[in-house]
């Protein structure tokens, strides 16, 4: 593990990779599906291998703001076709649609959500606050 500014997630060649044990948890800190690999990771984070196309995208990340928000936030990225999931802390799917760049949350309960986007390179996930 490496812990720089609290970073708690795993490197490669961890001993916590696929060494943990099945907690009925769907997904990490991070909005990822549980597990990734073969068994389930020790800790708050799935460790992912990066694809080509994984790394090529991090110099595009994506941004979701206003965080935290009270009745609509933005989705900036580079990519034209992608689809955008919002789940609430228990992974249920709340909202899903395709290339929209504004969402309103003025109808949800406050709380922590984790917003997917997914696009033909890669899955970006990040947590939003709504107030």
């Amino acid at each position: 593990m490496r812990n720089v500014s609290n970073n708690y997630h795993l490197l490669n060649g961890s001993p916590c990779i696929d060494a943990g044990i099945n907690a009925n948890i769907v997904y990490d800190h991070d909005g990822v599906n549980r597990p990734q690999g073969l068994a389930y990771d020790i800790g708050a984070y799935e460790y992912i291998i990066p694809t080509s196309s994984m790394l090529i995208n991090k110099e595009n990340r994506i941004s979701v703001f206003p965080n935290p928000a009270n009745d609509v936030f933005y989705i900036q990225t580079c990519d034209t076709d992608y689809q955008i999931e919002l789940k609430n802390i228990q992974g249920q799917i709340i909202f899903q649609k395709k290339n929209v760049q504004t969402i309103n949350v003025s109808n949800l309960p406050s709380g922590i959500y984790i917003v997917n986007i997914i696009s033909k390179n890669c899955i970006e996930s990040q947590k939003i606050v709504i107030n």
